[in-house]
């Protein structure tokens, strides 16, 4: 809201994100800051949580799960030799029994 009342509109959200980010020394142009990328982080960040609750994270954006999954959770390169050596982990397990 402004000091007046009225409701803050995205453009102006925008502009006001670009501001705080040139403050703080972040360059908005070249990252494309906006209300769109800084939900879209969020929501990536809670796609890729280990443990997280797809359909309370897909609630908390107003989307269905398959939306959730399909938009937001990817592939996380950081965790992918762990998620190797778990599959490892199971298919032993499975063959020696």
């Amino acid at each position: 809201m402004t000091q007046s009342g009225i409701p803050l509109g995205q453009a102006n959200m925008n502009t006001l994100i670009k501001k705080i980010a040139k403050i703080i020394g972040v360059n908005s142009s070249a990252s494309k800051i906006s209300m769109y990328t800084c939900r879209h982080t969020q929501a990536t960040k809670l796609g890729n949580t280990p443990g997280m609750s797809y359909p309370w994270a897909a609630s908390r954006l107003g989307h269905t799960v398959d939306m959730f999954m399909k938009t937001y959770v990817h592939v996380d390169q950081d965790r992918s030799q762990t998620m190797m050596d778990l599959l490892a982990l199971s298919t032993s397990n499975t063959i020696n029994k």
